[in-house]
């Protein structure tokens, strides 16, 4: 299976889970998702920070998609801030954008 496969087979399904996950999680309970926020937070900076051309991605290929890590990092960063200020009904559409940049970005190999 070729990365642009494993890419529609597996990535974009769990961005669409993710999504209708934090979408239909009532706004008593949004706090909960500061948790996974800042801790992915910390690995995609990480990731971000120390890329370098002979890095691996999750599927042992060659990274060629440093530059969406920064688009993933900004929206999981502004998903956090705006849970932090209790605007639940636009961070709930924060996961809406990160899977419609499907549309935009397509890895290939």
């Amino acid at each position: 299976m070729n990365l642009t496969s494993k890419y529609h087979l597996i990535c974009v399904p769990i961005r669409t889970l993710l999504f209708l996950i934090i979408f239909l999680t009532p706004d008593k309970y949004m706090n909960a998702w500061l948790i996974p926020a800042i801790l992915s937070l910390i690995v995609v900076s990480y990731r971000y920070l120390t890329y370098s051309k002979d890095q691996k991605g999750g599927f042992g290929q060659p990274v060629r998609w440093q530059k969406a890590r920064l688009f993933h990092l900004l929206t999981i960063l502004m998903f956090t801030v705006l849970i932090l200020n209790k605007n639940y009904k636009l961070a709930k559409m924060i996961p809406l954008v990160d899977l419609l940049s499907v549309f935009f970005y397509t890895p290939t190999i």
